[in-house]
């Protein structure tokens, strides 16, 4: 994962588990945008085996996990 200054996050990897945030299971050799968070301005990410995760600027935690986005306050 990468954030951007505007806060605008990237993912590439194993899309396993749909743990990028595309929406499918699909590998992504290039960082691509990560469309279901470009609405909001993220200010930190986290990933790790099976997961990615996004804070808001609206201190807002969003997983990343199985093609779902779980926003957790």
């Amino acid at each position: 994962l990468a954030v951007t200054r505007a806060g605008v996050v990237y993912s590439w990897g194993s899309g396993t588990a749909g743990r990028l945030g595309h929406g499918d299971v699909r590998d992504q050799k290039v960082p691509r945008v990560i469309e279901g968070l470009r609405s909001s301005v993220i200010l930190n990410v986290a990933c790790g085996h099976v997961y990615s995760a996004a804070i808001s600027g609206t201190l807002l935690l969003t997983i990343l996990f199985l093609f779902e986005f779980y926003n957790i306050i």
